[in-house]
């Protein structure tokens, strides 16, 4: 089922199963909007239940814009800062 809800300006939202304002959302509008040319969502800490899941790519399955936001761990994204790679 599509998600019908509005964006901030008024345009549907391109998001399925993405509670409009959430996180993801926003940066994945700031990359649209030419504000960033990649965003990354960092997951830390240990209370995450479906870490693996949101980390594995199997989320992009479920997300129209899914290749402007990458979910990674904060380790990953140490790794990735550490050798240059953002």
């Amino acid at each position: 089922m599509l998600n019908t809800a509005r964006t901030v300006s008024g345009a549907p939202s391109a998001y399925r199963n993405c509670v409009p304002g959430s996180t993801y959302v926003h940066l994945a509008d700031a990359v649209t909007a030419g504000h960033a040319v990649r965003a990354f969502l960092v997951l830390g800490g240990d209370g995450w239940k479906l870490r693996d899941y949101f980390t594995s790519g199997k989320l992009s399955e479920h997300l129209i814009h899914a290749a402007l936001v990458r979910v990674v761990t904060l380790e990953a994204f140490i790794r990735l800062a550490n050798n240059g790679q953002l």
